[in-house]
């Protein structure tokens, strides 16, 4: 479906990826992450060094608060998100923000290794 989008709106700057490479491995080569909703695609860029352009019409009103916005380009209006994309692109300046405060927000990152210990004891108690 999406290469079929991609050559009937005559994109070329634009690839479609399939099997050649996990999701993982396209994050961390890409110079900036455009995602139209949350979703698991999220988390795993906050592990990259690319800025990640955020669209989500559902986002609560924390995140659009200035100690993420500083760091993610967070938006619920679609106008103003293609707007400031457009302008971000044209710019060509890419990986602008660091992610310090929302990666330990989503990521506890600081802890980290202790998350791994937390998920093996839950796991043990599972089995």
């Amino acid at each position: 479906m999406w290469s079929q989008i991609l050559r009937d709106t005559n994109i070329k700057n634009a690839q479609y990826i399939s099997e050649e490479k996990t999701v993982p491995e396209v994050l961390s080569e890409a110079d900036l992450i455009i995602l139209p909703w949350f979703s698991t695609t999220f988390f795993e860029s906050l592990y990259t060094n690319s800025d990640i352009f955020l669209l989500e019409k559902e986002i609560i009103d924390e995140f659009l608060s200035n100690k993420f916005t500083k760091e993610i380009f967070f938006y619920r209006d679609e106008e103003l998100f293609l707007n400031n994309l457009n302008k971000y692109l044209e710019q060509g300046i890419f990986n602008r923000k660091e992610k310090k405060f929302t990666k330990e927000y989503f990521l506890n990152i600081s802890n980290i290794e202790n998350r791994d210990v937390e998920i093996k004891k839950a796991l043990n108690q599972i089995i």
